[in-house]
Order: C-alpha cells, then sequence, then structure tokens
C-alpha cells in the first residue's frame, strides 16, 4: 500500500516534521508514505489519480474510527486490489466546524478548500478539536503505524 498525506494550505513546524520523518523511517517495513504541501485544493484536485483512494480529515462529519477498525479499513482496501491512498488533511479554517447536510460519501466537498464538489471521498474523523497541520499530519502517520503493527500482530509499544 502507498500513502499519499496531503497537507492543504499550511506548512507545519520543524518538530512535526522530525516526528513525520521517525515515522516514516518506521513505516517504511510496511508501506511507501510521502507528504505534499499544496496551498489550494484546486493544486491537490490535479494531482489526484482518478483510482487513488481519497480519504479526507476533517473534524467534522465523517466516521470515527479506532485503531483496529482502522487497521481493518486498511486490509480491506489491500484485499480490494487499491495500491494508492491519498489523505487529505487540512487547515483548521478551511473545512466547516460540522457537515452540515454533506453525506458521509460521497463528499460534496465545501467550496473554500477548492476541492472537487462531488468527488468520492472517504470522510474520517480524528477529533472534533481544532488542531494545527502539523499535530493533524503526526496523529494521521501514527495511526497508520499502529494499525501496522496489529494488523501483523506485533506490539505496539516495545
Amino acid at each position: 500500500m502507498n500513502f499519499t498525506v496531503y497537507l492543504l494550505g499550511g506548512k507545519i513546524g520543524g518538530f512535526y516534521v522530525e516526528a513525520l520523518h521517525e515515522y516514516e523511517k518506521r513505516l517504511s517495513r510496511y508501506c511507501r508514505i510521502r507528504r505534499v504541501c499544496f496551498a489550494s485544493g484546486e493544486q491537490l484536485t490535479s494531482a489526484l489519480s482518478p483510482r487513488t483512494h481519497k480519504i479526507l480529515i476533517s473534524r467534522r462529519g465523517g466516521k470515527s474510527l479506532s485503531s483496529e477498525a482502522l487497521a481493518d479499513r486498511i486490509n480491506t482496501l489491500t484485499l480490494a486490489g487499491i495500491s494508492e491512498t491519498a489523505l487529505i488533511l487540512s487547515a483548521p479554517d478551511l473545512l466547516p466546524a460540522r457537515a452540515g447536510p454533506f453525506p458521509s460519501s460521497p463528499l460534496n466537498v465545501p467550496e473554500k478548500t477548492g476541492l472537487s464538489p462531488g468527488a468520492d471521498y472517504e470522510i474520517l474523523t480524528l477529533t472534533a478539536l481544532d488542531m494545527n497541520l502539523g499535530l493533524q499530519a503526526t496523529l494521521v502517520y501514527e495511526q497508520i503505524y499502529r494499525a501496522f503493527r496489529i494488523l501483523r500482530h506485533e506490539p505496539y509499544h516495545k
């Protein structure tokens, strides 16, 4: 499985970059993961392949998964032959506080993000709390790492 984590609308602090590098090193045993920053959703939309499974991380309106459920989801995607997954994270001011009338999938992405309206995005929620982009990215990397440890029946803590 190849993951691309798209950071939309902001840059992240140096200490978060260090944490992401550590998780990239740990994850290299299980998958390929990379990080790409975009200033706008229009740039992101043009970079996404139609074959890529898209997951939007939103603070509201998405499905909240346990670590075990995320591991199962990754396993299901892999067994379905999906090799590319895009995880889209946004600065808090670009996504609405609540999804309102937007369904879970497909998502009519709010225009403020600049993402293609009506495109198919799976929506997941980390928390309803506002978090800066660096913290969101670190949590996503950590949860992917934890998911692979669960899938391989390896202890998480050393």
